[in-house]
């Protein structure tokens, strides 16, 4: 048994416990209540934060999509953050707004700060869900309800659930509204549906495809408005109203949109271009996602449990009657379904974080079930006892479905010294500060890679954080290229990394999907800009332009290269690649000593030069994630002798260690470089680079 099988085990305890006390009749109901629905609320944050506190230092992309976000996120600097300054693609701007958080202090927007945002609105998520529930089912109810939710939270730890997804947002919004529109129609009333109305406007600046979910709530929010009015010019009255509100978040975000004049641009990038990309319809998707996503099938079949649960006790009652309550749950519950099904289904695609969509009309479905069971049974420890058990059986799947997902876990903690867990919360790694970035420099990354901006904390130059829409042969392919080129020219990158390359994700192909197939583009960097990695042959990784007269000015500053001599595992990781300006290590563009060894090299200078600053970047061997060098020796040499011996601690992959000599090494021709310790198959480096300045 596993630490978080622990985890799960002693939060379902103590979910057991709070319920089977909701049950006791007490003299305040009204304190008691409160402090039991706050511990079981904070007892399931503890849960959601513990299972995925692996995950948030996973430094590694879990989904394209996260680090797609982000990096719309880090244009926020440069205005108003919508079509026409990122382009969300499949997602509306508020998918990226609410990353960019960390700037408010100064901290970089990193995997690490989405994926705790992801979290707090996960935990929003369930604080919706189990405020709605308990309006219609009661304290005991609600929390018997949300249990196979928050089991489904604390145990799913696939990627496509943990990471920031383009789902994340929208089911927290619907979750949210759902709990307003319980309130507004048990007591609190217009406000609350305002309310209500103004989040679910905001679902499709979040994500289009979760309009449908929005919709259906959306409906019941103008029924409950509406439904308490005296008159027929009361009810249009109170309708349009709540309509209007709706449209509040469409004025926030299109009006500044349209005097930037990018509502043609919005339309074609939200709706036109992704129209065009669905392709015609197939057959449902829906059934392979869920056979192969336990941790979902764990919650419909507790929320199943429940339902069996409310009909075995419909049946056997003597008179059995509904509440009004509980007949709109119903109703809401028959057209949020469908809704649901609708929205995983119209991409068309297996997306396994799709599924999220499904949460918020599981988490009806649960509520209507426990008020049913619950409905006209008085307070008693009996009752408690038996909400408590019939908690724990609707936990049952959930808990099996975290066993199933223990083999996640592991895949994150791969390596030696878990190699793969460096990231940090609000710093970026930053792998081409070799280059010497400015603070406000932008940059192109060519093809499906937005995590070149997020690890480098370098944000797009151009609106497109991918280059899917240039490189998708669609009807709209010459207007985005345009487009392109057009913010091109306008913020005049120095940096170009074409990471199109076999080890690459979704484009592969350099010659079909590079730059090379964008004629246009093309003749800018050959007549601008210098080929500045030196992998042979190029295609195979990706390859690193810079404007001519960057590139020289760089070529000042470093002591250049002469030869890199060293013993190597095999021939595909020579000496000589701590020299060749690739720092992605998506393909064998790293040195690797003899298996078993530390390894040592010696690099020789062209000219005995001046050394000012040592910068070092580790290894740990691409995907197989076997190797860490901990401690390295730089030894420099003069005609064979050494003049200065420098003992450096090496971050672990993709973090630089620098170090600045004071004094300078006033002449050296070459430095020896002795891997002193190490971790995993051997000793081994990605990066040198020495400086004059």
């Amino acid at each position: 048994m596993s630490v978080l099988d622990v985890c799960r085990l002693v939060w379902l305890l103590v979910a057991a416990l709070l319920i089977a006390a909701a049950g006791r009749p007490r003299p305040d109901p009204g304190g008691r209540d409160r402090r039991i629905a706050g511990a079981f609320l904070g007892a399931s944050v503890v849960l959601v934060v513990a299972v995925r506190a692996t995950v948030f230092a996973y430094d590694p992309v879990l989904n394209p999509d996260e680090a797609l976000f982000a990096a719309n996120a880090l244009r926020a600097s440069f205005g108003w953050l919508d079509w026409t300054v990122a382009d969300p693609t499949t997602s509306g701007p508020l998918a990226g707004m609410v990353l960019t958080w960390p700037r408010l202090f100064g901290g970089d927007i990193t995997l690490y700060s989405g994926r705790l945002t992801a979290a707090a609105l996960t935990c929003l998520t369930i604080a919706g869900l189990f405020a709605a529930a308990r309006r219609l089912a009661g304290l005991a109810g609600a929390m018997l309800a949300t249990v196979p939710v928050v089991l489904f939270f604390g145990s799913a730890l696939g990627p496509d659930f943990v990471h920031y997804s383009s789902e994340t947002l929208p089911i927290t919004l619907v979750a949210v509204a759902l709990a307003l529109l319980a309130c507004g129609t048990t007591g609190a009333g217009g406000l609350s549906l305002a309310a209500a109305a103004v989040v679910l406007g905001a679902v499709p600046f979040a994500k289009p495809q979760a309009v449908p979910l929005a919709a259906a709530v959306g409906l019941f929010v103008l029924w409950a408005g509406a439904a308490t009015a005296a008159t027929m010019t009361d009810r249009v009255g109170r309708a349009a109203g709540l309509a209007a509100a709706a449209l509040i978040p469409a004025a926030v975000i299109l009006v500044p949109v349209g005097l930037a004049g990018g509502l043609d641009d919005a339309f074609r990038s939200a709706v036109l271009q992704q129209v065009l990309r669905a392709g015609p319809p197939g057959p449902s998707a829906l059934a392979a996602l869920l056979w192969r996503n336990p941790a979902v099938l764990a919650l419909m079949i507790g929320t199943a449990i429940l339902g069996l649960a409310a009909m075995v006790r419909l049946v056997l009652r003597d008179r059995p009657r509904t509440t009004s309550l509980q007949r709109r749950a119903a109703l809401l519950l028959l057209v949020l379904a469908p809704a649901t099904v609708l929205a995983i289904e119209t991409p068309r695609r297996l997306s396994d974080h799709y599924l999220l969509l499904a949460v918020p009309a599981l988490a009806v479905a649960a509520a209507l079930a426990a008020s049913v069971l619950l409905d006209r049974t008085a307070a008693s420890v009996r009752r408690g006892l038996a909400v408590a058990a019939l908690a724990i059986a609707c936990a049952g799947p959930g808990l099996a479905g975290g066993r199933w997902q223990a083999a996640y876990l592991a895949a994150y903690r791969a390596g030696p010294g878990e190699v793969f867990l460096t990231a940090k919360p609000f710093e970026a790694p930053r792998a081409l500060r070799w280059l010497r970035p400015a603070a406000d420099e932008a940059i192109v990354c060519w093809g499906w890679r937005a995590e070149c901006h997020v690890d480098n904390a370098l944000p797009p130059a151009t609106r497109d954080a991918t280059s899917e829409n240039q490189v998708y042969d669609t009807a709209l392919q010459p207007y985005f290229r345009d487009r392109f080129m057009a913010d091109f020219a306008r913020r005049r990158p120095d940096i170009v990394v074409d990471v199109v390359s076999p080890g690459a994700f979704g484009f592969t192909d350099p010659a079909r999907q590079g730059v090379a197939s964008f004629p246009a583009f093309a003749a800018v960097l050959a007549e601008e800009f210098v080929l500045a990695s030196r992998v042979v042959p190029p295609e195979r990784c990706p390859r690193l332009y810079l404007r001519r007269d960057r590139l020289a000015r760089l070529e000042a500053s470093l002591v250049a290269v002469a030869r890199v001599e060293g013993e190597a595992a095999d021939p595909a990781h020579p000496a000589a690649a701590v020299d060749d300006r690739s720092v992605f290590e998506i393909c064998d563009d790293h040195w690797l000593a003899p298996a078993g060894t530390p390894g040592v090299l010696t690099i020789t200078f062209r000219a005995p030069s001046p050394v000012r600053r040592l910068a070092l970047l580790g290894t740990r061997n691409g995907g197989a994630a076997d190797r860490a060098t901990e401690r390295i020796r730089a030894v420099f040499l003069q005609g064979g002798r050494p003049v200065r011996t420098v003992e450096l601690a090496l971050a672990p992959f993709p973090w630089w260690t620098e170090r600045t000599l004071d004094p300078p090494v006033p002449s050296s021709d070459a430095v020896r470089l002795e891997v002193l310790s190490f971790r995993g198959a051997g000793g081994g480096l990605n990066e040198v680079k020495l400086y004059v300045d």
